[in-house]
């Protein structure tokens, strides 16, 4: 029997070299996940709802009808835990696992608290993995794997921001310090709507990607600073991109 309720938390993370360059196929990336986290409870309950406590959101409530999420508010920042709960309650359907109603509520600590200014640290992403880790583990009754929630996470972020390598998505889901190549958002994309289920992109190659941690040695020591101005990824990549069109053949 599932447990009352439940914790998890997932780290954010920090580019440390590539961010731009793992955008083009087979390109890596060095990451890291950092010590700052998105919390995720799960309670079960006589009715469905979700709290969102950094942004004043409370005790809304939710559906799952179509094989989709619909959340009962007008506030698009919602649109990401949407996804992310869609994509675990899909694989659940998938799996024939059943589900109780519950209550879920989100609190990071990737965001300046006092303005909330984001530092950069991919909220998003980290916001995604807690939520599917903490649906996954509170039904299925055991921790899910990493590679299993890096991949619902990665098609639940793609899904939702439409861009991006999935590397804040990786160092959420595995921690540490990780190389990495990019699935390719556009391949994910196109593959997720080739796909007949879920099940069938989850257990296919995904050719693009690659993943390798890293250990740094004993007297590396890493210092953090933050420029204070907030930036947005789906933007910035959007610029990135458009260079790359506009480049010379």
């Amino acid at each position: 029997m599932s447990k009352t309720s439940l914790t998890v938390r997932a780290p954010g993370k920090l580019m440390i070299a590539g961010e731009f360059a793992v955008l083009e196929p087979y390109n890596r990336l060095a990451v890291m996940a950092v010590n700052r986290f998105v919390y995720a409870n799960i309670a079960l309950a006589d009715t469905n709802c979700l709290t969102l406590k950094d942004f004043k959101l409370r005790d809304m409530p939710w559906e799952f009808a179509n094989k989709q999420v619909g959340v009962d508010t007008a506030d698009k920042r919602v649109r990401f835990v949407e996804s992310a709960m869609s994509v675990a309650l899909l694989y659940l359907y998938e799996e024939k696992t059943t589900w109780q109603p519950f209550h879920l509520s989100v609190k990071s600590e990737l965001d300046d608290e006092a303005t909330g200014k984001k530092y950069g640290l991919g909220s998003s992403a980290a916001v995604s993995v807690s939520v599917i880790t903490a649906i996954l583990q509170q039904f299925l009754q055991k921790k899910p794997d990493a590679e299993l929630v890096f991949k619902l996470a990665a098609i639940s972020h793609a899904r939702t921001q439409g861009n991006g390598s999935g590397a804040d998505v990786a160092a959420s889901a595995y921690g540490g310090i990780i190389a990495y190549s990019s699935f390719q958002a556009y391949w994910l994309r196109d593959a997720y709507q080739e796909a007949t289920n879920l099940k069938a992109l989850l257990s296919r190659d995904w050719p693009y990607l690659s993943l390798q941690p890293v250990q740094l040695p004993a007297h590396v020591h890493v210092c953090i600073g933050w420029t204070g101005s907030p930036a947005s990824t789906a933007s910035l990549v959007d610029k990135v991109l458009q260079l790359k069109k506009n480049d010379p053949p």
